[in-house]
């Protein structure tokens, strides 16, 4: 729909009369793929699978996942899922996005119905013309949640998302089975940076089931997303022996488009400016720029037509040095290793199975 509310693009499967499972669409999204075609990734619930439709025809090309899978799938404990086995690697999955670069992140839910494995967030590489997928990271949550979930990396390479439990240990000290619904930002190797959890007021004494059917009950988070208040800065060098200063740029949140931006450099009195193209998706965005002559400091700055970042770099902690994230606070607060934001959240405590 456009503003005015008028239909502009529709998609209707050609199987959904047929006999199966349903169909509940839970997630689509309009972006470039990594050949530069406009299309449409649709997250297929109850089939288990993603979809990518071409935006211009509305033909499906392909379907990742679940029994109606077009590609091998192996997951990161090595098993591969082939075509036609009745399995998948992910199931009854929430949030599902292609993230730039042929890659997805999704919230493998880890539910068909029965309980299949932990409630995991999950990035996979996707190459469409092997037919092959691989997950590549992945961090379980410790819990089952039977629906909602999210999974969302960060320019900081840390991914936040949210989940809750399927019962509610009371007496855990672990925030993931001990309160109703959690938000949590992890590090790539799997630690906790940051973690919030949200309970009602009438506590109780002994552990409780919170779901009717599928849907909790009490506090729930469908999905949870970081926004930054100006634009990011992140690794910026000053090599004084090649003259080349260099960093990398982000948009204050995940677009789904490249945004036009321009860089201004100046290094010994000149300045160069470049235009740029930030790219979707939180990609790292690349900008480098050479000098005759650097002086003692170079001042670098990105700005766009509705925000804009500075930073000062210094021949004191030139040659390779890299500072941390520059540009005002994220809207979500804590942060993790490498952020750029303070101290890293202490960790919640090891969950324990049940």
């Amino acid at each position: 729909y456009n503003l005015n509310g008028t239909v502009k693009w529709e998609y209707t499967p050609s199987y959904i009369n047929e006999p199966g499972p349903g169909i509940h669409f839970n997630h689509a999204q309009i972006a470039y793929d990594k050949d530069g075609e406009l299309s449409v990734f649709v997250s297929i619930r109850d089939m288990n699978c993603i979809a990518k439709l071409n935006f211009t025809s509305g033909a499906e090309l392909w379907k990742l996942g679940g029994i109606v899978s077009d590609f091998n799938v192996t997951d990161l404990d090595g098993h591969r899922y082939v075509v036609g086995d009745g399995h998948g690697a992910f199931t009854h999955q929430h949030n599902a996005e292609y993230i730039g670069d042929g890659k997805f992140a999704l919230f493998d839910n880890g539910y068909n119905g029965s309980w299949v494995r932990d409630s995991r967030m999950v990035i996979m590489d996707v190459d469409e013309d092997n037919l092959e997928a691989t997950v590549t990271w992945e961090w379980q949550t410790g819990v089952h949640a039977q629906i909602f979930g999210d999974a969302d990396p960060l320019p900081t390479g840390n991914v936040v998302g949210t989940f809750w439990p399927a019962t509610v240990h009371t007496t855990s000290s672990d925030i993931r089975e001990s309160f109703e619904a959690s938000a949590v930002e992890v590090t790539r190797n799997g630690s906790i940076a940051w973690m919030l959890g949200v309970k009602g007021t009438n506590e109780r004494v002994s552990d409780y089931a919170r779901y009717d059917g599928e849907a909790p009950i009490g506090w729930a988070f469908y999905s949870v997303e970081r926004f930054y208040t100006s634009l990011l800065i992140k690794g910026a060098t000053m090599d004084t022996s090649s003259g080349m200063v260099s960093f990398s740029v982000y948009n204050t949140h995940r677009q789904q488009f490249d945004l036009s931006a321009t860089a201004n450099i100046t290094c010994g009195g000149v300045t160069v400016t470049q235009p740029i193209m930030i790219a979707a998706h939180w990609q790292d965005t690349k900008v480098s720029q050479a000098f005759e002559d650097m002086g003692s400091s170079c001042e670098v700055s990105v700005s766009t037509q509705d925000n804009s970042v500075s930073a000062t770099l210094s021949s004191d902690t030139s040659s390779g040095s890299s500072p941390p994230v520059a540009g005002s606070s994220p809207s979500v607060a804590g942060s993790g290793s490498g952020d750029g934001y303070g101290q890293q959240a202490e960790q919640a405590s090891p969950h324990t199975r049940r």
